[in-house]
């Protein structure tokens, strides 16, 4: 207890000196930025916690730095007091646990030699992001378990909260949601071939009507109609996407209403090509890649998703009252940082 002491009387004086400083830049203070409990928060934790975030705060505009700075300060914080807890309540994250969850992120980046690359380019050693990431699986671990979700059996540490969703809560979301969540619109998934021609030219509608012809011919002969189209389509809206025109909707302004009759005939679906049509100055050919037809999804097709929404609300609520309890509980220097942190968090 007396060492703690020593150390938070220690840390606070660094942040006397320093906090005129920081006011004014938060750039320019060297030193130490927020104690939380025991633990300092220096200058050069924010800028590294930045830098791996992709953030370079010289580059920024004298605001928006201070205000990437508060916010980085703000999650630092938060992140010791979860790495503290999960210390005290004795959860960690075993050895092997560690590499599998290392090697993953690894991957992502496609090999060792590009995450190295990646940690040169933001000036971290690769210890420094071992520690961060270990002291970051471990604030989750505390979350999941003390908010119920995941490893109470397994520990001793029991869960503060309920995060179960019940019957009588999925289906009163379903009945409240029915009409903007659950209900599967009319749409069809479009790709096109449109060619125009030129009003008052009759050889010219001629002409594009026998391409229009030979296109379709060769599509019955089984032709890649993503070929055809990067090579005749001239719509605006899909020229560059191999004629993609992407889901629309039953009575959408997107299409003409004579191409929309086409594609939302009761017998068109998917893989359907549909064509030549045309219409004022213009032939089109469409193939029709997936179809929805309007219903409403029933409670069972959707109880699954319902599930894990309410649940993810519930435990992001309870993150969030767990984090804030942490605040209130703890030291936390300078003492306008409490404040503030307790208001991000929706407290007071």
């Amino acid at each position: 207890m007396q060492r703690r002491k020593m150390i938070a009387l220690n840390a606070l004086w660094s942040v006397v000196l320093a906090g005129a400083c920081f006011a004014q830049n938060p750039l320019a203070a060297d030193g130490v930025l927020a104690v939380v409990n025991d633990e300092v928060v220096t200058r050069f934790d924010i800028l590294r916690s930045l830098k791996t975030s992709g953030i370079d705060v010289a580059e920024l505009k004298e605001s928006d730095r201070k205000l990437q700075v508060k916010n980085a300060l703000h999650r630092k914080v938060i992140d010791i007091l979860q790495r503290q807890a999960a210390q005290k309540a004795g959860i960690t994250v075993s050895e092997e646990e560690h590499i599998n969850r290392r090697s993953a992120i690894i991957e992502q980046f496609e090999g060792k030699d590009n995450f190295q690359a990646y940690l040169d380019r933001i000036g971290v050693t690769e210890e420094a992001w071992n520690q961060d990431f270990r002291a970051t699986t471990e604030a989750a671990a505390w979350k999941s378990v003390v908010a119920g979700v995941s490893g109470a059996k397994s520990l001793e540490v029991r869960p503060q909260y309920d995060v179960s969703v019940t019957p009588r809560e999925m289906r009163d979301h379903y009945r409240q949601n029915l009409a903007t969540d659950f209900r599967v619109k009319n749409e069809v998934r479009l790709r096109v071939i449109q060619v125009y021609f030129r009003k008052g030219a009759p050889q010219d509608r001629i002409k594009k009507k026998q391409l229009m012809m030979q296109l379709q011919a060769k599509l019955k002969t089984k032709a890649s109609f993503e070929v055809l189209a990067e090579r005749h389509n001239e719509n605006p809206l899909s020229k560059d996407k191999k004629g993609h025109l992407g889901w629309v909707e039953k009575g959408s302004d997107a299409i003409r209403a004579k191409i929309g009759e086409a594609v939302f005939a009761e017998a068109v679906v998917p893989g359907s090509v549909i064509g030549p049509l045309e219409t004022i100055n213009s032939f089109w050919l469409i193939k029709v890649e997936d179809r929805h037809r309007a219903r409403t999804l029933a409670f069972e097709e959707v109880q699954e998703p319902i599930k894990r929404q309410l649940r993810s609300l519930k435990h992001r609520d309870v993150t969030r009252r767990l984090v804030l309890k942490l605040v209130s509980d703890s030291f936390i220097y300078p003492r306008s940082l409490k404040p503030t942190l307790k208001a991000s968090l929706g407290g007071r």
